[in-house]
């Protein structure tokens, strides 16, 4: 039975419970409006969410259908519009992908206000066989030939789980359960319009395997499911790998170091940049197999450029023994994350607060050592140096890291490093190299902040007057002007 079957599954597979806040897409047609009774009947009560996709002349009929049917079920509604026309214009999308874009992010947007547990949906084994099959000719690998799952996490939202309830369940399970029941549903009619790519592998396609295998349908969903256990394995593996090779992931960045990556095998390298691709840049849901093959063979040095760009926005490069991944540099901006300055400033050692680049500051401070005490031999805040005045310059330089710059960190005795050297040792991203603000006296680089200053300016016995320098991110700082 229908209904004890999707019970199972909202709490064997699905895991939510009966009192779980939650929000279900809803569009009316029978799939939803039967997962919509089947919750309602098992103690569910969700906020009924429709999206007006302004795409049928009928679109406001079926939002009016729906908000209907939550009010006979005592249920909240919410509706979402946009014209999914325009935006496909604009963003040089196809009508199904700007609708689809547009649809989740009403709906995750309202999960998140209402801090719903979950997004409930009504994906069912029809629409699973059909994205196995728009996977299969796209060219994808094992994680879109497994397709859907019962619960999943989307590149919409980190946090709020995607599930599917009926993902088990068939298309004529569902159109019993809809006779049965006396359910009223919408029809949509593009649903039948061969023009979109997912109804001509229903209409056409399908039906042409079928001649050859009547079972295509069940094949096809049985090889999902066990291909998603085979990627259970590789994401596992993954995760090892991962820290096999230091891999740093931010948003809209990724590190890792290429020598133990070149040891993994051809598969692992694949899913690796896969995995590294989806968390730094969730929304670029159009990169497929052939972007991750790329990105592989410039990693391994198995074509001749340093550098490959998968799309307009993502750049692949090789860099002093580690691969980076990151936005092009046009989209390259100084960030909150790590300290950062636009421009060169010249500055007094007694010149006080100094604002720097994203909320980041700079306070500098003239101290006698006496007052000190052991204070400074005790610091353990590498955003807090403290500098033998008498070894500065009259006046001090910040400005970012230049080719050539070498450095002498605290307890080099003598000579002095590379500073890409010194980048490189510390395992600092490639991405905050370009903004990071160093500290100069007379040529010589004499802090990095985040890190113990240079010997140069070491305090000793014989020094008097201490110069403190911190570099701090204000609490209140907000980037939206």
């Amino acid at each position: 039975m229908l209904l004890e079957k999707v019970k199972a599954t909202l709490q064997n597979s699905c895991y939510i419970q009966p009192q779980d806040t939650l929000v279900m897409g809803v569009s009316g047609g029978a799939d939803s409006m039967t997962l919509l009774d089947i919750l309602v009947r098992s103690g569910y009560k969700p906020v009924v969410a429709h999206f007006n996709h302004q795409l049928r002349p009928e679109a406001a009929a079926d939002a009016e259908f729906v908000r209907r049917r939550a009010g006979e079920y005592g249920l909240e509604f919410a509706l979402g519009s946009a014209d999914v026309a325009l935006q496909a214009r604009q963003n040089s999308q196809s009508i199904e992908e700007a609708a689809r874009g547009a649809r989740y992010r009403f709906l995750f947007g309202l999960a998140e206000q209402r801090q719903a547990v979950a997004l409930v949906v009504a994906h069912q084994a029809d629409d699973q066989v059909e994205t196995v099959l728009l996977n299969l000719l796209r060219g994808s690998g094992l994680k879109g030939l497994s397709a859907m799952r019962f619960q999943s996490f989307s590149p919409f939202h980190e946090s709020i789980p995607l599930v599917r309830p009926m993902l088990g369940c068939w298309r004529d399970e569902i159109q019993l359960y809809c006779s049965d029941h006396k359910l009223p549903f919408v029809c949509d009619e593009t649903n039948q319009d061969s023009t979109y790519r997912r109804n001509r592998i229903r209409l056409e396609l399908l039906p042409e395997l079928e001649s050859y295998n009547p079972q295509i349908k069940r094949s096809l969903f049985q090889m999902a499911d066990l291909l998603a256990g085979d990627m259970d394995f590789i994401n596992a593996a993954c995760r090892d790998a991962a820290a096999q090779v230091a891999l740093q992931t931010h948003a809209g960045y990724a590190e890792m170091e290429l020598r133990e990556f070149r040891h993994l095998s051809v598969a692992l390298q694949r899913a690796l940049i896969r995995s590294i691709l989806a968390d730094a840049f969730p929304q670029a849901v159009e990169l497929g197999a052939y972007h991750f093959e790329l990105a592989r063979r410039c990693l391994t040095r198995e074509m001749e450029s340093l550098n490959v760009q998968l799309n307009d926005a993502i750049l692949v490069r090789v860099e002093s023994g580690r691969g980076v991944f990151m936005r092009t540099e046009s989209a390259m901006q100084p960030s909150s994350e790590w300290p950062a300055i636009e421009n060169e400033i010249h500055i007094l050692p007694e010149t006080g607060t100094i604002e720097l680049a994203c909320g980041w500051e700079l306070s500098l401070e003239m101290l006698s050592k006496d007052s000190l005490g052991d204070a400074y031999l005790s610091n353990t805040d590498n955003f807090c140096a403290y500098l033998a005045s008498e070894k500065l310059a009259s006046d001090l330089l910040l400005r970012t890291w230049q080719d050539g710059d070498r450095y002498q960190p605290l307890g080099l005795l003598k000579g002095q490093q590379k500073l890409s050297d010194f980048w490189i040792n510390n395992k600092v991203p490639l991405r905050a190299k370009g903004h990071w603000p160093l500290l100069f006296s007379g040529g010589n680089l004499v802090w990095v902040p985040g890190f113990p200053p240079s010997q140069l300016v070491k305090v000793s016995s014989e020094t008097q007057n201490v110069l403190k320098a911190r570099v701090s991110h204000r609490e209140n700082y907000s980037s939206v002007i």
